[in-house]
C-alpha cells in the first residue's frame, strides 16, 4: 500500500473514532498501525483545529466540531430505512461525511415511487402508540370491522402496510385502506416469534412457503445475476444459455407479476399450478385484446 494510502487510512480511522467520542492515544495508535509515535504525532497535526490535546495526553474532538447526530443513531436510521446495502462501505466512516452538503452533492439516490396520498400523521402516531403499548385496535378493512393486535408498520416499495394479528392469523393490511381506527384499552401479549418473523420476512406476505423454480434465458440472465429479483433467490444451475432459479414465496402474486414482466425470457418450471395460472391469465388477456381489435372504433 502506498504511503499516501496508508496515511489516508490512518486519518480515516482516527476521524471515525473521534466522531464516536473516543479519545486517541499516540502510543496505542503507533503500535496498532506499525509506525513510530512521531508519525502519529504528525498525523494528528494534520487534523488541525478539529482536535485538542487533553491534560492526560490524549486527543479528543474539539468543541464545535462534534456531530450533533450520534454515529450509532445515524446507523440505526440507515438500518430502519433499509439502506444498509446502498453504499459500498458500511459504517459511520462513510456515512458521516455525507452530512456535509459538499460531499452529498456527489450522490443521487432514486428511491421507490411513494404513494400519492400519504397516510396521516395522526394514524402513524396512533398506531405507533398502540404498537409500543401493545394495545388492541379496532379498524374497518374491506368493509369488515376487525379487532386486531398491531405489531409493526412496514413500508415496501413505497407503500405503507400494517402487520397485525387478526383472529389469531398474522395478516398485512394496506394502511391507506384502514378506516375508523381506534385504540382500545385492552392489552395483548406480544409473541417474540411473531416479532422475529416480521423482522426477518423478505416481503409483506406471511404464511406457508411454496418452492418455485424459474428458467431464465436471454437478456434476463444478466439482470438475475446482478441482484435478487425474486425473494430468497438462489441459482441452482448455471449454463451459457440459461439459469435455473429457485425462490420460496408465500403468495403467487410475489412471483407472477415478475414472470409476466420478463416474458419471454423467464418461465415457471414448477409448480405446475403456478404455470397454469399464468397461462390462464395470459390467455384471458389475449382474448380481450382480440375482442377489442374486432370491435369497430
Amino acid at each position: 500500500m502506498a504511503d499516501n494510502e496508508q496515511l489516508a487510512r490512518r486519518l480515516g480511522i482516527m476521524l471515525e473514532r473521534l466522531y464516536q467520542r473516543q479519545a486517541l492515544d499516540r502510543q496505542i495508535l503507533a503500535v496498532e498501525f506499525g509506525v513510530t509515535e512521531r508519525t502519529i504525532y504528525r498525523d494528528l497535526q494534520r487534523l488541525g483545529d478539529i482536535i485538542r490535546l487533553r491534560e492526560d495526553g490524549l486527543y479528543e474532538l474539539a468543541p464545535g466540531f462534534g456531530c450533533r447526530i450520534e454515529p450509532r443513531h445515524l446507523q440505526a436510521l440507515v438500518t430502519l430505512l433499509g439502506s444498509d446495502g446502498l453504499f459500498p462501505e458500511h459504517g459511520t466512516r462513510f456515512l458521516l461525511p455525507l452530512l456535509d452538503g459538499d460531499r452529498a452533492r456527489s450522490y443521487l439516490v432514486k428511491g421507490p415511487a411513494y404513494e400519492h396520498e400519504r397516510a396521516s400523521n395522526r394514524a402513524f402516531q396512533t398506531l405507533d402508540d398502540a404498537i409500543r403499548d401493545r394495545l388492541q385496535c379496532h379498524i374497518v378493512y374491506a368493509d369488515k370491522a376487525r379487532t386486531i393486535a398491531p405489531y409493526r408498520l412496514v413500508n415496501q416499495h413505497g407503500i405503507w402496510y400494517l402487520v397485525a394479528m387478526d383472529a389469531g392469523v398474522l395478516k398485512t393490511f394496506t394502511l391507506q385502506r384502514c378506516t375508523h381506527l381506534a385504540v382500545t384499552a385492552t392489552p395483548y401479549l406480544p409473541d417474540p416469534a411473531i416479532d422475529a418473523e416480521i423482522t426477518h420476512a423478505d416481503s409483506i406476505w406471511f404464511g406457508p412457503k411454496t418452492l418455485v423454480t424459474l428458467r431464465v434465458t436471454g437478456m434476463a440472465m444478466y439482470y438475475f445475476r446482478r441482484r435478487d429479483l425474486v425473494p430468497s433467490q438462489t441459482t441452482v444451475e448455471e449454463a451459457d444459455d440459461h439459469l435455473l432459479i429457485r425462490t420460496e414465496i408465500r403468495n403467487p402474486e410475489q412471483i407472477l407479476p415478475i414472470v409476466r414482466y420478463w416474458i419471454p425470457h423467464v418461465r415457471i418450471v414448477s409448480p405446475a399450478d403456478y404455470a397454469t395460472r399464468l397461462h390462464r391469465t395470459l390467455t384471458h388477456y389475449l382474448d380481450l385484446e382480440t375482442q377489442a381489435g374486432a370491435t369497430p372504433a
